[in-house]
C-alpha cells in the first residue's frame, strides 16, 4: 500500500510531455505493437514495414532533431494548444 502511495505522490509530481509528443510516443507504440503481432501471426512483411517506420522515424529524431510524429500531430489535428 505504501508503495502505491508513494508511486501517486510522484506521478502527480511528474510533468508530462507536450501533447505532439505524446502522440508521437503512441504512434510509435501502435507501430511496434502491430509490428510484433505481425511477427506473431506469420505476417513477416507487415512486421518489417511497421518495423522500419519507427526505425526511419528515430533515425530522423536522432540525425536532425525534427520529430515525424509531432509533425503528423499538426498536420492532423492542428497546432497544439499552449500550455
Amino acid at each position: 500500500m505504501l508503495v502505491v502511495i508513494i508511486a501517486l505522490l510522484l506521478a502527480a509530481c511528474v510533468s508530462y510531455p507536450p501533447k505532439p509528443r505524446q502522440f508521437s510516443y503512441l504512434l510509435s507504440t501502435v507501430f511496434l505493437a502491430g509490428s510484433a503481432l505481425s511477427f506473431y501471426y506469420g505476417l513477416s512483411v507487415l512486421g518489417f514495414i511497421l518495423g522500419g517506420m519507427v526505425v526511419i522515424g528515430g533515425a530522423i529524431l536522432s540525425t536532425t532533431l525534427w520529430c515525424l510524429g509531432s509533425w503528423w500531430y499538426r498536420l492532423i489535428l492542428g497546432q497544439a494548444p499552449a500550455e
